[in-house]
């Protein structure tokens, strides 16, 4: 049997190709004679570089560059003006957003070819306008103050916001994963959450790995971003204050959504609340610590660095409580999950068109991130799409 061919590849290829994966050598030499390669004692065969590009997260016929592309986000990242961007965006958070773009897309032509118009949120406000104009404008049609008002906990609160969001024609997905590769978990230390802001299929993507609290601030200042018509990468970071303007103005509208401008004001107006004070009044208005202690440091009731240490020692709570495992996903039942993470409507908006033979197999894994027929069988019955 001949042998298999050599296939020349750039070292610094191969270097960019580890350096960008998130592993280490070590980790990879298990698996490969990285060393040999790199040093040119060797090359790969074209099956060895296949699974190479694989285990790197990398697009196999970039290897054969002659020089590393620059890793840069498709998107604005909104922490420039902190000092805090992302110097190397992670493959995982690449494709998540490439992904969401595909899905963006495919879904504004899939409604535009229903006759959908642009929907009149996105982009309508004006960044002058006062935050807490336009919390009180937006905070009922967007079912905050249902939320607030009606659920039974801050979990089912945000469960109901996201609800209403769907239903006022905004994509929410919520996924702690590249896809459905369980493998991949998205890294909430790296981003919680964008916006991709569209007039007919706007989207807003939360990191399903981060603290159930914690995203649901995100869920709130991501719909803050498409009332101004932005497309951008938050971090939402607690270490300081943010230096963009454009950042505080979405911080204040979310929290405000979320905590009204008037209970806040009274229940804490002369004094710096204490922990137990915080723990109280979040129980009242339905929502996580963390989103009561971003609206008391955008209304100034409590000091930068108490604020930082009361949500730190709050965050670590969360996390450790319902942070979800990186192997798990959103976890229960399949049928259950997916819809948690993509919505009803888009989701039966692709499984209707798979079978109807208007959208391709590959294009629905894609879109679902699952490839057998009969996972799409049962998900038509799920959904009462069957024949």
């Amino acid at each position: 049997m001949p042998a298999s061919p050599r296939l020349a590849v750039e070292p610094k290829m191969l270097e960019w190709a580890c350096d960008r994966s998130g592993k280490t050598r070590d980790e990879l030499r298990r698996d490969f004679p990285l060393d040999a390669w790199i040093a040119g004692e060797t090359q790969p065969t074209t099956r060895q570089l296949q699974q190479f590009a694989n285990a790197t997260y990398t697009a196999f016929g970039q290897l054969f560059d002659a020089e590393p592309p620059s890793d840069t986000l498709p998107i604005s990242d909104f922490r420039s003006a902190t000092g805090a961007a992302i110097e190397r965006p992670s493959p995982h958070l690449l494709e998540t957003i490439e992904k969401c773009q595909f899905s963006q897309l495919w879904y504004r032509d899939h409604l535009l070819d229903a006759g959908a118009e642009p929907l009149p949120f996105v982009g309508a406000v004006d960044p002058r306008a006062l935050p807490q104009d336009v919390a009180a404008q937006y905070a009922t049609a967007a079912g905050f103050v249902k939320a607030r008002e009606e659920a039974s906990s801050w979990e089912d609160a945000f469960k109901g916001v996201c609800t209403t969001l769907r239903a006022m024609g905004v994509l929410v997905f919520i996924s702690g994963m590249v896809g459905a590769n369980t493998h991949r978990a998205l890294d909430p230390d790296e981003f919680h959450g964008f916006a991709l802001a569209e007039p007919v299929a706007p989207l807003i993507f939360v990191n399903g790995r981060d603290s159930k609290a914690a995203q649901m601030f995100t869920l709130a200042h991501e719909f803050a971003h498409l009332l101004l018509g932005d497309t951008g990468l938050d971090d939402l970071s607690v270490t300081s204050d943010p230096s963009s303007s454009r950042e505080q103005w979405c911080d204040a509208v979310a929290s405000r959504m979320w905590v009204p401008e008037e209970a806040s004001l009274q229940f804490f107006q002369g004094s710096a609340p204490s922990e137990q004070e915080v723990s109280r009044f979040a129980r009242r208005c339905k929502v996580s610590q963390l989103v009561l202690l971003r609206r008391l440091r955008a209304a100034n009731l409590i000091e930068l660095d108490e604020y930082q240490a009361l949500y730190g020692r709050s965050y670590a709570h969360y996390r450790d409580r319902d942070r979800p495992a990186a192997s798990t996903g959103l976890g229960g039942d399949f049928y259950k999950t997916l819809l948690a993470r993509y919505g009803h409507d888009y989701t039966a908006a692709v499984v209707s068109d798979t079978l109807a033979g208007a959208t391709s197999c590959t294009d629905m894994t894609a879109l679902l991130g699952f490839k057998k027929l009969e996972t799409l069988d049962r998900l038509a019955s799920e959904l009462g799409l069957a024949s």
